[in-house]
């Protein structure tokens, strides 16, 4: 993929013609920052396909305790299940808004595991030492269009604000 910036204009081309019937996502993260060092207030998520129809599936939902200034990825998978895998190989992964709340939209009929971690070293990558897990009380979620569903991820560490619904 190529990424080319110009002033106010982003354009991504890819290396190879972009597949049909796939959904793709393009997530402008909070780490983004312009010459003068600002930086996004909350990540930026765009969608596309290039011919078929968008899925109307959705996951939304909240990391709770999450420290002032501190980023959660949140990841989900369709085939991994333990959070450290789930970091490795996710099918799809965000970032949280400043108050904890994220979402995946346009998702394929399938259940998925969920897991998010608080970029506590600000590597912008897992590190196990280090960062710390937030994980959903039931693991799978199927997505669904006929109703809202909220996840709400809690901390597993003690190096987190108490949990806050």
């Amino acid at each position: 993929m190529e990424i080319h910036i110009r002033g106010r204009n982003i354009r991504i081309t890819p290396l190879t013609p972009w597949k049909k019937g796939i959904v793709y996502t393009v997530i402008l993260g909070k780490t983004i920052a312009d010459l003068r060092n600002n930086s996004l207030p909350e990540p930026l998520q765009f969608s596309f396909t290039v011919s078929g129809s968008m899925p109307q599936n959705r996951i939304s939902g909240r990391v709770t305790g999450q420290k002032k200034n501190t980023n959660s990825y949140i990841h989900i998978s369709r085939t991994q299940q333990i959070p450290d895998s789930i970091f490795a190989q996710p099918d799809y992964y965000t970032q949280s808004t400043p108050d904890g709340s994220f979402s995946f939209y346009y998702l394929p009929e399938d259940s998925f595991y969920i897991a998010a971690y608080q970029d506590l070293d600000k590597s912008n990558s897992f590190n196990k030492n280090f960062d710390g897990v937030c994980v959903p009380a039931k693991r799978a979620v199927f997505p669904d269009t006929l109703k809202d569903i909220t996840v709400y991820l809690l901390a597993t560490e003690n190096n987190f604000l108490p949990p806050n619904f």
